[in-house]
């Protein structure tokens, strides 16, 4: 006899993707997690660790790793999250790669320049030459995010923002600033010195893709970090999914 009462169902939806992005310069993995419930949405990419001694955004990164792994409930984008852009350098506890190369003057933007005046500014031998490089800009290629966040640390804590007016960035910003503790918006190279071969301008000048990059605060504890950064995260992509 079958009964009357039908017990429903209960389905786990994975919600968490992992990727093999690609390999570094001494072969390690770089690792890619993408959260959403739907195939098809825009993305959102997150970055973290492109230079391997700033610890802070790599802190950031894995708390939202482990909490959207159990709940995301973002319904109109998908996540990719990379919390270790540069694992040799992150190992090394190192700006630059292995090859001491500063990942973030190693991009193939116009304005990209072999000339350095600090060892921890080294662009490399010629644009994009390196391959932590290589899988950055094949992941920009494949996914076109809609937007970018690249969480860096930095003396003076802001946020700095690359693109046009007409792509948004100072709405998105804005919306960053309203949550953050770090009340300081500068624009490309207002940082206060210049960045050429940059993701900023690879990506928010050149492709118009809203870039945000999110000077955390040098050497500050874990907790302080947490603490005062993640409704700052929770509000960029509240805001990312609204759009």
């Amino acid at each position: 006899m079958v009964s009357a009462c039908i017990r429903p169902i209960n389905i786990k939806i994975n919600i968490m993707k992992i990727l093999n992005l690609g390999k570094s310069v001494k072969g390690k993995n770089i690792v890619g997690y993408i959260f959403g419930k739907r195939k098809n949405l825009p993305t959102f990419l997150i970055l973290a660790t492109v230079h391997g001694d700033e610890i802070e955004g790599w802190w950031l990164a894995n708390y939202f790793k482990t909490l959207w792994s159990k709940e995301f409930p973002y319904l109109n984008i998908r996540i990719i999250l990379v919390p270790e852009v540069n694992p040799d350098g992150f190992a090394l506890k190192t700006r630059t790669n292995v090859n001491k190369v500063d990942l973030n003057r190693n991009l193939p933007t116009k304005d990209w320049s072999s000339e350095f005046s600090d060892k921890l500014f080294n662009p490399g031998p010629c644009p994009l030459s390196e391959p932590e490089n290589k899988v950055l800009v094949d992941l920009i290629e494949e996914y076109k995010p809609k937007a970018i966040l690249t969480l860096h640390s930095f003396t003076q804590p802001q946020i700095n923002i690359n693109g046009s007016k007409e792509s948004g960035v100072i709405e998105f910003a804005q919306a960053l600033y309203e949550v953050s503790n770090y009340k300081i918006i500068t624009i490309g190279d207002e940082i206060g010195y210049s960045t050429p071969g940059c993701l900023g301008t690879y990506a928010g000048f050149e492709r118009n893709i809203p870039t945000i990059t999110y000077e955390l605060p040098l050497g500050a504890p874990q907790e302080k970090i947490l603490s005062e950064n993640i409704n700052v995260i929770s509000k960029a992509v509240e805001f990312i999914n609204t759009k």
